[in-house]
């Protein structure tokens, strides 16, 4: 095909991945390797190129390259002769909608493309089909690569390497010897500051006053301590709450974490790259700063912990915030604060009609109940008013529904018998077999709910000894603490703590609420 010599031409470079690999051993900048290339091609046809196009950033789309906009918007307003470039495959990876954007403004622009293999002129029918086809190729060639490299990386995390871009506080990444991949190592002096924050949440330090602290707190404190971060700025809740749950420090590996996720809006496709609940663990290479038992406490917490955390600095005034819980309708019961004529604040529930209590003398129960448990591990307290659920009252309750399970099977072979006696009639045996097999099923869920607490229970006394020093420290300071001190130290050693009530409206007040008071071992 013979050109324009005095036409108006533009010449198109785009590093690709390959490219990048390649100068990484030693095989030259690709750019000027290619116009050279380019240069030679212009001179053999006898043309002049008037603008140069240089693509150095590497996207899926074409929003995410300045220089094919650029092209493109230069193309539409000038309508040059051709495009100089290596291969057809440098100018869209992308999507279809992108290709056929590219090969739409080529063809309506009579632009033809110029590459050392061949000459496409748009306008003819044949190299249109093979311009085509040469693009869907590139895309299929571009989602091979993507999936052999995300394949990749997985195998990488399976073998214990690091394959993440960004290294943790508390490492550095290092190239492995004699094989392909990079781990991580150990910087001492950030491992103690990651130790220390593990500390502060768990059990708590000097710096927050013995007690675990919250995310907010704990960077508050780093602050204070002018210990610098990763960036050598400030530390904050968000960096605090991203190393308490990442698996890193506990020698792990995770991979998919993170997700690319596309979502058309108005028209635009939005890139978001959401946290992901399925994704994958696995052994590093490299060495933990804590162990596994300290970060499997810290995921505990952090998983049980309130949407508004209790800070001491806070000016919390309820002791019992998101503990005490109805146990008619579950949600978390307000403090009213005390009217003028009043001496006692009350717990209430705004969710349904159960009487409230006293906060004081809710709170006198709550600790009589702690000294009892710590006593002997199972307790009544004032005419069973507390109840403190442990596995053997867990093992109680599964015997009396295992019993009912029987007599419902009982009857239920009953209701057998009688039909094939004759004794009821088809639609009579429907309704009672119908009916009995509902009852049946909703108690073998329920046996099978009791018997996993049970095991959970069971497990979590095995360990009961470790919290007898937390409850002790509880039931020594809790009546000289502030309520917000009070709220956190209960959530230490109490999951949640069911309050009922019976009577209302009586003249002269008595406590008589009972309360189920959930250790949390």
């Amino acid at each position: 095909m013979r050109l324009k010599t005095d036409g108006i031409y533009y010449a198109y470079l785009r590093k690709s991945r390959e490219d990048r690999e390649a100068e990484i051993h030693g095989e030259g900048e690709t750019l000027a390797r290619h116009e050279n290339i380019l240069k030679d091609l212009a001179e053999r046809y006898g043309i002049q190129i008037s603008e140069w196009y240089r693509e150095v950033v590497s996207g899926e789309t074409i929003a995410a390259r300045p220089e094919m906009l650029r092209l493109l918007n230069d193309i539409e307003s000038s309508h040059p002769d051709g495009i100089l470039v290596i291969e057809i495959e440098r100018l869209a990876r992308g999507d279809t909608r992108d290709q056929g954007l590219i090969m739409e403004t080529l063809k309506y622009c009579s632009t033809t493309v110029i590459t050392p293999m061949k000459v496409y002129d748009p306008s003819n029918e044949m190299d249109e089909e093979y311009f085509e086809f040469g693009l869907f190729m590139s895309r299929r060639e571009y989602k091979t690569i993507k999936r052999r490299l995300i394949t990749g990386r997985y195998a990488a995390a399976k073998e214990g390497k690091w394959t993440a871009g960004k290294v943790p506080y508390g490492y550095e990444s290092y190239k492995l010897k004699a094989q392909k991949g990079y781990s991580l190592k150990i910087i001492p002096e950030e491992a103690e500051v990651v130790r220390l924050v593990y500390q502060m949440y768990l059990h708590g330090s000097p710096e927050t006053n013995g007690l675990p602290a919250g995310a907010k707190r704990i960077a508050d404190a780093l602050n204070l301590m002018q210990i610098p971060s990763k960036t050598n700025g400030q530390w904050t809740p968000g960096v605090i709450r991203d190393m308490l749950t990442n698996c890193v420090y506990a020698g792990r590996i995770r991979c998919g974490r993170r997700k690319l996720k596309k979502t058309v809006r108005n028209g635009t496709i939005i890139r978001s790259s959401p946290i992901q609940k399925d994704y994958s663990e696995y052994s590093g290479l490299h060495e933990p700063i804590i162990d596994i038992e300290t970060y499997e406490a810290a995921q505990r917490r952090f998983e049980q912990r309130s949407n508004r955390p209790p800070f001491l600095d806070s000016g919390i005034k309820n002791p019992l915030a998101g503990v005490l819980r109805c146990g008619k309708c579950g949600h978390a019961l307000i403090r009213r604060p005390h009217a003028p004529k009043e001496t006692q604040d009350w717990y209430l529930c705004k969710y349904c009609d159960m009487p409230g209590a006293a906060l004081d003398d809710v709170e006198e129960k709550v600790i009589l109940g702690l000294e009892e448990w710590l006593k002997e591990y199972s307790i009544t307290v004032g005419d069973d008013n507390v109840t403190v659920i442990t596995s053997e009252v867990l093992k109680k309750q599964l015997k009396v529904k295992q019993s009912k399970l029987q007599e419902l099977m009982r009857r239920q072979n009953k209701i057998y018998e009688l039909f094939e006696t004759e004794i009821y009639d088809s639609d009579t045996f429907k309704d009672r077999i119908t009916a009995s097999k509902q009852e049946t099923d909703r108690a073998k869920a329920e046996i099978s709910e009791l018997e996993r607490r049970y095991k959970e229970q069971a497990a979590l006394e095995a360990n009961k000894d470790a919290m007898i020093p937390k409850v002790q420290h509880v039931l020594d300071t809790y009546w000289s603490s502030s309520p917000g001190e009070r709220n956190m130290m209960l959530k230490e050693v109490v999951q949640k703590i069911e309050y009922s009530k019976e009577t209302r409206g009586t003249k002269k007040y008595v406590p008589d609420f009972r309360l189920k008071i959930y250790p949390r071992l």
